[in-house]
């Protein structure tokens, strides 16, 4: 098992399992975990991850091709998938409405904080040193966030904080020094995949976040569409219409529909003259 998960895998694994059986032994939390599997397993959250494996084992095969992904990275691929991936598609909701998302997601992969962090996972402590480590880690972590919730908590912020650099530094003394002392084991394709890998693999997945957090901003404006008709023709061909008029610019889009009504929406003619004068009003504006 030391070949395939190292130590700090195991332990999470163990905590993970432990909390598992715990949850699932209370009643409130089995049924709000129930919730929480319908509303995941909803059609077009599932058609997204959908997408996103398709396009992952796309890269995948890219990578393989220019020789910087093989089957050794499988696993890093699979974690990279649900606890990078994932949380990265669900921020697509709000990609649109941050300044300098984008460009600022590709500049995090190229911080040294990136290298430190490779430095500290290079390798784990000893599984009974893991099995301490996690859960108290994960505890200080959980205590930060609550100490940064509010003011009066400041001072224990502090002292967290202080703890939580302490054990960093040691992680990161700990780590220069294996590498150090295993020069022949670092110093391996192996190892400059596992660190290659899940940077590349983030780099290569903002093309589609874009995508989709373009898609979800426009799905919800044309939203609106509906509330003006039921007929499912002129639902369709007011969406079209808009998207070949405004193209890119949703917030004329946005005040379009603000500026129209019922009326609008009875016939195709009439949506077209709709936008037609929406557009000689927004110049006169302007």
């Amino acid at each position: 098992m030391d070949q395939i998960f190292n130590n700090r895998e195991v332990a999470v694994s163990i905590w993970a399992g432990l909390l598992f059986i715990f949850g699932i032994s209370k009643a409130g939390v089995r049924d709000a975990a129930k919730n929480v599997v319908i509303a995941f397993f909803h059609p077009k959250i599932v058609s997204t991850f959908l997408f996103m494996g398709i396009y992952t084992w796309g890269v995948v095969k890219l990578l393989q091709i220019i020789d910087l992904w093989n089957f050794v990275q499988l696993k890093n691929t699979i974690f990279w998938f649900i606890f990078v991936g994932v949380a990265e598609i669900f921020k697509a909701t709000s990609a649109q409405g941050k300044e300098h998302y984008f460009k600022n997601s590709l500049k995090s992969h190229f911080k040294i904080l990136v290298i430190l962090e490779f430095v500290v996972a290079f390798q784990s402590f000893s599984l009974i040193a893991e099995i301490f480590i996690v859960p108290i880690s994960a505890f200080l972590g959980a205590l930060l966030a609550v100490s940064q919730s509010k003011e009066e908590f400041e001072p224990v912020e502090k002292i967290i904080s202080w703890l939580l650099s302490i054990f960093g530094i040691i992680f990161i003394l700990y780590g220069c020094y294996y590498m150090s002392t295993h020069l022949d084991k670092f110093l391996q394709i192996k190892t400059i995949l596992d660190f290659l890998t899940p940077i590349l693999l983030s780099i290569f997945l903002l093309p589609f976040v874009y995508v989709l957090s373009v898609y979800i901003l426009y799905e919800r404006i044309l939203i609106r569409i509906n509330i003006y008709t039921s007929n499912k023709k002129n639902r369709l061909f007011g969406k079209v219409m808009a998207l070949i008029h405004f193209n890119r610019d949703h917030k004329s889009l946005e005040k379009w529909l603000a500026y129209s009504c019922m009326d609008d929406f009875r016939t195709k003619k009439s949506i077209e003259e709709s936008i037609k004068s929406f557009n000689q009003l927004d110049e006169k504006m302007v």
